[in-house]
């Protein structure tokens, strides 16, 4: 079997979406995987999440070290993020599936520009399926919907969670968001519903992906991101699920995991008049407007629970191995030599194992100085770490090890930080890295007296394929002097520079 390779999206251990049940549906039908990890973090470079699910922590060292020896082998690319079919070539695959989950209107471009590549397309909604069928006529196209973990969630039907920390139990009724916190979410109806059911608990579970989630009234409790393996007893506690979503582009294209997994744990949906989630409405109630949809929520308080069993059994047809058997036989009809048996699956199974024994990566923190040539005497020593070129100066940022602090034994090293930018999406961000043999006193750091530095490399954020910005400093670093970094650039915007480390690789 092919190996399959999940290319920098999201990190495996957050929120366990689409991606990682995916991944490991492949992974417990023999297909070995490699799930990349967004952004390069400390620990094994390569670890064993599952039998045949490894996860790859530092993307830089693994393709330049460990990737090669998997030459030879066949390959299965699949991505659900456009941008990342740009760069599927890193990976010499043999067959590569676009996975279209989402409509974002910054991946209009990316999509065009590589959907062509696919050999196969993968669409959750029907107006993601139009849509595909527009830009790539002729390429197969399957529906492949969300699905749910049945196993995990219908666990929650024979809980009876009686309290919730740290909500009072003494609640007349508990609705529930389980989701994040993110920007299509309609916080109006959510402060409707409080109103309107004063006495009871509204529960809102999920990162916080905006601000205002806080002040939305009394009786509502944004707890943010909880353990997957929290969520059935949290569910447990619900008295009704909701999915309270605005209709807006992105939604009217989202078929949303958590209806299958509401239905699972046996809870009673209400939705707002989302397109795939019609398709269930003869096991969901599905409103048009913020008053509809509260005298839905008021209807399922007041009828019985007695339906939780059959609403978890409706759901199992839409468990994630069900929906594995539809990848299964799209490979089977258009792809069928990647699920051909590996002619020597116990030599790659122990070559994966080794890899994952092999090597680890280890952080040391960089402390920074940041200088601004519109202050150019003044010392910024509390200043964010941040460079860029503005109308009232630039700033440029100096990082170095922390006095005292000395280098263990490595075999590669690399400079590394993530970026952040208020026009990111719109301008890539570009670093360029200098080097001094010079390291300086931040607390006196100031933009005149700054060490000279000799230009090492300009990094362009949109090459990287993983969220981190890292740069290979071995021979810099291997004569044991000590250095400066020193960061700036040339864009008309402000960067800022988070987490800036080395990273240092050795033998495990």
């Amino acid at each position: 079997m092919a190996i399959v390779i999940y290319p920098p999206t999201i990190d495996w251990e957050y929120m366990r979406q689409r991606p990682q049940h995916i991944m490991s549906m492949f992974a417990s039908h023999g297909f070995p995987v490699l799930y990349f990890n967004k952004q390069n973090k400390e620990g094994p470079v390569l670890y064993k999440a599952a039998p045949n699910l490894y996860v790859v922590n530092h993307f830089e060292f693994f393709m330049q070290v460990l990737f090669p020896l998997l030459n030879g082998e066949k390959k299965l690319y699949w991505s659900s993020w456009s941008k990342m079919l740009g760069i599927a070539s890193h990976f010499q695959p043999d067959t590569i599936i676009y996975d279209c989950v989402d409509d974002f209107p910054d991946w209009e471009t990316d999509e065009k520009n590589w959907v062509p590549l696919a050999d196969m397309i993968v669409c959750t909604a029907d107006h993601l399926q139009q849509k595909m069928q527009q830009q790539a006529p002729g390429k197969p196209i399957t529906m492949i919907r969300n699905g749910c973990d049945w196993n995990h969630f219908s666990a929650a039907v024979s809980m009876e969670t009686q309290s919730l920390h740290p909500l009072s139990p003494t609640a007349e009724f508990k609705i529930g968001y389980i989701g994040a916190w993110a920007p299509w979410v309609d916080e109006e109806l959510i402060r409707k519903v409080a109103s309107a059911f004063p006495n009871s608990q509204v529960i809102i579970v999920g990162p916080k992906l905006r601000a205002d989630g806080d002040q939305l009234g009394s009786n509502v409790f944004n707890l943010g991101y909880r353990n997957y393996d929290e969520l059935p007893q949290i569910l447990s506690y619900l008295d009704v699920c909701i999915i309270p979503f605005r209709i807006n582009r992105i939604t009217e294209s989202t078929n949303p995991i958590k209806v299958y997994e509401y239905l699972a744990a046996g809870k009673q949906v209400v939705s707002t008049n989302l397109p795939e989630v019609r398709k269930l409405q003869a096991f969901v109630s599905v409103a048009d407007n913020h008053d509809e949809f509260i005298e839905s929520v008021r209807s399922v308080l007041e009828s019985s629970k007695e339906e939780r069993f059959s609403l978890s059994q409706f759901a199992r047809a839409f468990s994630w191995e069900q929906r594995f058997a539809q990848i299964y036989a799209m490979l089977k009809q258009h792809s069928p030599d990647i699920i051909s048996p590996s002619p020597t699956p116990a030599k790659l199974s122990g070559l994966l194992d080794a890899m994952a024994k092999g090597y680890v990566s280890s952080l040391i923190p960089l402390v920074h100085g940041t200088v601004n040539s519109y202050y150019e005497t003044k010392v910024l020593v509390d200043d964010y770490p941040m460079i860029g070129k503005l109308p009232r100066g630039e700033y440029q940022c100096f990082l170095q090890i922390e006095s005292g602090v000395t280098l263990p034994i490595f075999e590669r090293a690399y400079l590394e930080f993530e970026c952040s930018a208020q026009h990111a999406a719109t301008m890539d961000i570009i670093v360029q890295v200098g080097i001094s043999s010079i390291t300086c006193d931040r607390r006196q750091l100031t933009f005149r007296n700054k060490p000279a530095s000799k230009p090492c490399i300009v990094c362009k954020y949109s090459d990287y394929v993983s969220g981190t910005i890292s740069v290979e400093v071995t021979s810099i670093l291997q004569g044991g002097s000590l250095v400066s970094f020193h960061l700036s650039t040339l864009q008309p915007q402000l960067i800022g520079i988070q987490k800036p480390r080395l990273t240092l690789i050795s033998q495990s």
